[in-house]
């Protein structure tokens, strides 16, 4: 069953004596506790100018010792916790892996598994930080996940939530994030819940997602931003102000995520549940190892597998007919927002009157499968066809001998709909030219109308490519 979820400050709300950026001094702690999740929900969401808004989640799956899977199964996309036990003989928190023993704590008299943070009584809403992926992960499902965070008061459901975004927003202006310029829009998210947990404790997590049927949709260019956030859960809001995400990060050339641009936002200046404060928005580069540092959040997708990205048009022209309205930036996404083309003069009955070409970028150059997904009406009534067509010579797309029909004419009418059309010609990989270009076509054709000058309104103009 789905439910809303709210994302409240504690401090707000219960007036808990805990400080946020007054007691923002880095320092080392370690070792940290392992804890399993009770249960896990999927969330939808979107972030919008710093603000968490329309967040739902599905059904709550619940955990069982039996759920785990091998670490082997899985491939890094995101590595900011360096989650690796072997180098550790206890087994009892996160120990140095890839660039761990760069980054040694032990020189300091820690035990493997120090991490950095902020202290004892530092707190936050959650954090907001840019990822950049390993290669080969853009798009692709992460189905296991590694985080850790610290407890400054005590939790009776801890709750956390992850959210992975496709940008992440810079607050142009100085003005946090700003309204009018940046917006990021959350793609994919889970909470997790672990039950009561003490306070003055550091805790990690390493969860196969799998068993939950839940994965989370990664960046599809591979250069994105994640929202993690710790509290505890009621049932209803997840109350944030109570913990804090511990810090590590990928900040080291050995490492196969990037490194990040070293800011990050935290919601500490105010505690507000919001990334809305030009001051809260940090430079994480301290000059230590790793540097810079980052929360400790780690993505993981099982290798292999074949993803879809769904593509909107990079630029569009009229080859037939004449542009009215709007253009072909309007039809990047069916959102009622259209790019109306007329036609012109048409001098024979068997040609299209309206006819589109559409360019798109794939990172798919070997695909599995293309859609074509036009989302399309007419404006005024008559008998009206319909066809959309892929070009096999993508980067010349005025070829027009070079296109394939992947939806025959079919009838459209003044109610919007969604066309699609499945490329079936092999190799697929003939419609993806130099650079990932390929090229697509939407037509019109007329049987009758009293219209002299009928007109198409496309709402959206996606190509879907698996690979």
């Amino acid at each position: 069953m789905k439910s809303s979820l709210k994302i409240l400050s504690a401090l707000a709300i219960a007036g808990l004596a805990l400080a946020a950026n007054a007691q923002k001094h880095l320092q080392l702690t370690g070792p940290g506790q392992l804890v399993k999740p009770i249960a896990a929900a999927k969330a939808k969401v979107t972030v919008r100018n710093g603000n968490v808004i329309g967040l739902s989640l599905g059904q709550w799956h619940k955990y069982n010792e039996n759920m785990q899977r091998p670490a082997a199964s899985t491939t890094i996309a995101f590595d900011g916790c360096e989650f690796t036990f072997d180098a550790d003989p206890n087994n009892t928190a996160p120990a140095d892996g890839l660039y761990g023993r760069d980054c040694s704590t032990l020189g300091l008299g820690l035990a493997y598994g120090s991490r950095w943070f902020f202290g004892t009584t530092y707190v936050n809403g959650g954090r907001l930080d840019d990822m950049k992926l390993a290669p080969g992960a853009a798009g692709k499902k992460a189905d296991r996940m590694m985080f850790a965070w610290y407890n400054a008061a005590a939790t009776n459901d801890n709750g956390t939530l992850v959210l992975s975004l496709e940008n992440f927003p810079t607050g142009a202006g100085g003005n946090g994030i700003d309204p009018n310029t940046e917006t990021a829009n959350a793609l994919d998210g889970v909470l997790f819940t672990f039950g009561a947990l003490g306070a003055g404790g550091y805790y990690f997590a390493d969860i196969d997602m799998v068993p939950f049927a839940i994965d989370i949709q990664l960046p599809m260019d591979g250069d994105g931003a994640y929202l993690i956030a710790h509290g505890d859960y009621d049932g209803t809001n997840l109350i944030v102000g109570m913990c804090q995400n511990m810090l590590w990060g990928p900040g080291q050339p050995t490492n196969p995520s990037g490194p990040g641009n070293g800011l990050i936002w935290d919601d500490d200046t105010p505690l507000d549940a919001a990334f809305t404060d030009p001051d809260e928005l940090f430079d994480y580069t301290f000059g230590i190892c790793p540097d810079p540092i980052g929360g400790m959040l780690s993505l993981l997708y099982t290798g292999g597998g074949a993803t879809t990205e769904t593509l909107a048009p990079t630029t569009g022209s009229v080859n037939i007919g004449k542009s009215n309205t709007g253009g072909f930036g309007d039809t990047g996404a069916a959102d009622g927002v259209s790019w109306r083309i007329c036609k012109f003069v048409v001098t024979s009955a068997t040609s299209p009157i309206v006819r589109a070409t559409f360019l798109y970028t794939t990172t798919k150059t070997t695909p599995t499968a293309i859609d074509y997904v036009v989302t399309a009406k007419m404006v005024h009534s008559g008998t009206f066809k319909i066809q959309l067509l892929l070009s096999k010579d993508p980067n010349n797309p005025n070829n027009n001998a070079g296109y394939d029909v992947v939806l025959p004419q079919t009838a459209i009418n003044t109610t919007m709909a969604t066309y699609t059309g499945s490329a079936v010609n092999t190799p697929l990989t003939q419609y993806v030219g130099t650079g990932g270009q390929m090229a697509g076509r939407v037509e019109i054709y007329r049987s009758f109308s009293a219209v002299a000058a009928p007109c198409v309104d496309i709402d959206a103009a996606l190509m879907k490519v698996t690979g």
